[in-house]
């Protein structure tokens, strides 16, 4: 089995089971009985419809016989991937730590340092400039728009405004 034909797979699997999930939610007696099904029920029919057409081209394309050969792999390919690897690995790492410092730390500064983690890690340390603008302005941004105009309350940590 190809690592494509796993990841094709894998949505496919916690599709159904996530659609198998949310048909479980218990109905509403207030309101639109369909409301909160709605976006899981959309969730979960993405991810098999994703999961369904990446299986089909992969069988398509093993039909065909245009499926390369794990073994002729380059040492550049194989270092690209250990690469790649490492880089969801550390923001896997990043997301947990942001869940954990959010409430202590405040969402303003933990958003920035999370968003600084990631423009490092996809636009490189040498444009720090570029990676420290963006991450200031989506940490403020996101925080006027949902502070003030949705009345949303945000974790203010350390910060006592």
């Amino acid at each position: 089995m190809t690592r494509t034909l796993t990841a094709g797979l894998i949505p496919v699997v916690l599709g159904v089971v996530y659609l198998f999930m949310t048909l479980r939610l218990p109905d509403v007696s207030i309101g639109d009985p369909l409301g909160p099904r709605l976006f899981p029920m959309i969730v979960g029919i993405g991810s098999l419809v994703c999961g369904v057409l990446l299986v089909a081209g992969e069988i398509r394309a093993a039909k065909g016989g245009a499926r390369q050969r794990a073994d002729e792999e380059t040492a550049v390919e194989r270092s690209a991937r250990k690469a790649l690897y490492g880089k969801i690995g550390l923001t896997i790492l990043a997301g947990v730590v942001y869940g954990f410092i959010l409430d202590t730390v405040g969402y303003l500064i933990s958003t920035f340092v999370f968003m600084m983690i990631l423009m490092c890690l996809v636009n490189t340390i040498r444009r720090m400039v570029e990676n420290t603008v963006v991450s200031i302005g989506f940490s403020v941004v996101t925080y006027v728009l949902f502070a003030t105009i949705f009345q949303v309350s945000l974790p203010r940590g350390i910060l006592a405004f």
